[in-house]
């Protein structure tokens, strides 16, 4: 009984640790949304696409991550039009393989996503705009990644 207690006591502490990580994660997203919005109405920009290693974070936080996002940002701004966020993790930071999760503008994360997939050796799925899946290159690939997802 002793040791349910305790373990119950850690689960509940992960717990928090992770909902301060991915509040920190989501400020992160946030800022960088904002510095790159402000290019856009200089004229400069007219896709905004930001990358974000989560480290261990699994699946399950990923949603809860881009779920606040979306929240937030749609607080701030009244669109996800042009924008493109790439997150993967759910592995050590020196594994090459994990989860990644798209989200955005519905338009670029379908016409993205399966080749952000293959890109990232791996597969997965999504609509409305989010692709979720799985890769075997999710570190090594991420520039690359990204650099097709601003061709879109």
């Amino acid at each position: 009984e002793s040791l349910m207690g305790e373990k119950k006591e850690m689960e509940r502490e992960m717990s928090v640790w992770k909902e301060r990580v991915c509040d920190g994660f989501m400020e992160e997203v946030l800022k960088e949304l904002l510095v790159r919005r402000k290019q856009e109405e200089g004229g400069d920009v007219k896709k905004i696409v930001v990358t974000l290693d989560v480290g261990e974070l699994d699946m399950p936080w990923m949603t809860i991550l881009e779920q606040n996002v979306i929240k937030e940002w749609t607080a701030r701004s009244t669109t996800m039009e042009g924008i493109v966020v790439l997150m993967v993790g759910g592995s050590p930071k020196e594994e090459d393989a994990g989860n990644f999760y798209l989200m955005g503008d519905a338009t670029l994360v379908s016409e993205g996503g399966k080749q952000v997939a293959q890109i990232l050796n791996g597969r997965g799925g999504g609509r409305s705009g989010k692709f979720q899946g799985k890769g075997g290159a999710i570190r090594s690939k991420l520039e690359e990644a990204k650099e097709m997802l601003m061709q879109l």
